[in-house]
């Protein structure tokens, strides 16, 4: 047991050693960097640089994909130091490559906000930089090609090109949805229905919220298997959950004056037909599925 202690106290000391090595000569090196390219105004990042040469071989702001990892950079040494002038310096050196959040002609927006602005985001929790991704991942899923199912790289003449840096830059469109889509799992019309980008206000469907989790609940009773059973049981509870919070309940708005019992629910959304109304098949499940719920 001792000598495993020491073996152990051992390794951590060399990680400790090795980390403050590391990240005490990265800070002096990018410092001098930072000042360099501040003396630029920004305008342009390192990209690549030969060993006995002094200065970078550097890129337009908007025209490399490794620009957000210079930003990107100094986050990691503010993770370490946590210091006001390394936050400084990385505010700096991200805010520059906001606009790169416009450009649909590459794939590569993936690369520079989410290693600059993702990791700031992250960090700093600044809702300005959400909403530079939420802006950036709107650029790249423009690149997407429902018939291909991909996200083209670039604008070749001919073909519709894929390359493996795609699965890379996915990530952004990973961080956008996690960051703005609900989690309460109450479906927008219609259940499953095909996105339709012509329409600017997506309803939701409190009805077939309920249908389902009505559904769930019988499931349950069907299977065998305890863990399916416990699956079924547990998504029913996590749809009713929301359906019966203030968010969808009209007993939470106090403006709410029909005899109902949830709101939010939709016919279509579409002009035609309401939305965001109340249902008397949607009160229907949901105190079938309370009462079945009870009843286990």
């Amino acid at each position: 047991m001792a000598a495993l202690l020491l073996v152990i106290t051992l390794l951590m000391t060399f990680v400790d050693v090795t980390a403050f090595n590391v990240m005490g000569y990265a800070n002096v090196q990018y410092t001098i960097l930072y000042y360099q390219y501040r003396d630029l105004s920004f305008q342009s990042f390192p990209f690549i640089g030969y060993l006995l040469q002094t200065d970078w071989i550097s890129l337009p702001i908007l025209h490399s994909f490794t620009n957000g990892f210079f930003s990107g950079f100094f986050p990691n040494l503010l993770e370490f130091y946590a210091t006001q002038s390394i936050l400084k310096m990385a505010i700096d050196l991200t805010l520059p490559l906001a606009s790169v959040a416009n450009i649909t002609d590459t794939h590569d927006v993936g690369f520079v906000i989410m290693s600059s602005f993702g990791h700031g985001c992250h960090l700093l929790k600044l809702s300005e930089y959400l909403q530079i991704i939420i802006t950036a991942a709107t650029s790249l899923s423009c690149r997407y090609s429902p018939t291909v199912q991909c996200t083209r790289s670039w604008d070749s003449k001919e073909g519709f090109l894929v390359i493996i840096d795609n699965m890379m830059n996915l990530e952004l469109l990973f961080e956008a949805s996690n960051q703005t889509c609900s989690t309460d799992l109450v479906p927008y019309w219609d259940f499953d229905a095909p996105h339709n980008s012509t329409i600017s206000y997506q309803s939701r469907d409190t009805s077939a919220a309920a249908i389902f989790a009505s559904d769930l609940v019988e499931l349950s009773q069907y299977v065998t298997a305890r863990e399916t059973k416990d699956y079924f049981l547990t998504s029913a509870k996590s749809i009713v959950d929301p359906l019966a919070s203030p968010t969808y309940l009209i007993l939470g708005n106090k403006d709410y004056v029909l005899r109902a019992i949830i709101a939010n629910g939709t016919q279509s959304p579409y002009s035609e037909k309401p939305y965001d109304i109340a249902t008397v098949l949607g009160n229907y499940y949901l105190t079938q599925t309370v009462l079945r719920l009870f009843k286990l």
